[in-house]
């Protein structure tokens, strides 16, 4: 398979059917290669410029809902786009950026690819683009309604003096809030750590 016919596959297999028209039509104008990768904790995906003889790549975690994934692609998208008018001299998620990505969204809400409900938070968050969808809490929260059932939940969710554990097998105690996060103590060592209110964790 070629590189621009698994860019495709991709695209068809984890987006939203009514976003499609809009991802090709992208697709067959800018050259890249779209890859699905396994899931990342730090963010749902990245944008690497031409290199050598390599193109622009992007890659998206595969355990995002087809809503995640597709506005993490857009999102990156956006990048490779500024990319193309100013090479590196803008900043990755300056200005520049925040309207090209505001920009290919009206035309992705024109589609009616959202809920209802998802696309008032996508469009409030669109407002003021954050670097990571990790960095707005509301689009996080909304975002995650459309994930499949598991048990966990973001830390946000539980109550001060919760039990919780972390993938790593690690029980903690949630604490008090500091400035941005949450100070808890793991429970075998008696040690701290800042945790975001976005990390998913799993009640005990």
């Amino acid at each position: 398979m070629t590189i621009k016919a698994n860019t495709l596959s991709n695209i068809l297999s984890y987006t939203p059917k009514e976003a499609h028209i809009f991802l090709c039509d992208v697709a067959d104008r800018y050259d890249f290669q779209l890859n699905v990768s396994r899931s990342r904790a730090t963010k749902y995906g990245d944008y690497r410029a031409p290199f050598g003889v390599l193109g622009h790549r992007i890659s998206i975690n595969e355990n995002l809902n087809s809503y995640s994934f597709l506005l993490t692609l857009v999102h990156e998208i956006s990048h490779l786009m500024v990319w193309e008018a100013y090479k590196r001299t803008v900043k990755p998620h300056g200005t520049e950026w925040k309207s090209v990505f505001r920009n290919q969204m009206e035309i992705v809400y024109a589609l009616n690819v959202f809920p209802k409900e998802l696309t008032e938070v996508i469009k409030k968050s669109m407002k003021n683009p954050r670097a990571t969808a990790h960095a707005d809490e509301d689009l996080a929260i909304a975002l995650r309604y459309y994930d499949e059932k598991t048990n966990s939940v973001f830390l946000n969710e539980l109550e001060h003096d919760t039990l919780f554990t972390v993938p790593k097998g690690q029980t903690f105690l949630k604490g008090k809030k500091l400035r941005t996060r949450y100070k808890c103590k793991e429970l075998n060592s008696g040690k701290s750590y800042l945790f975001s209110p976005l990390a998913e964790v799993i009640p005990v």
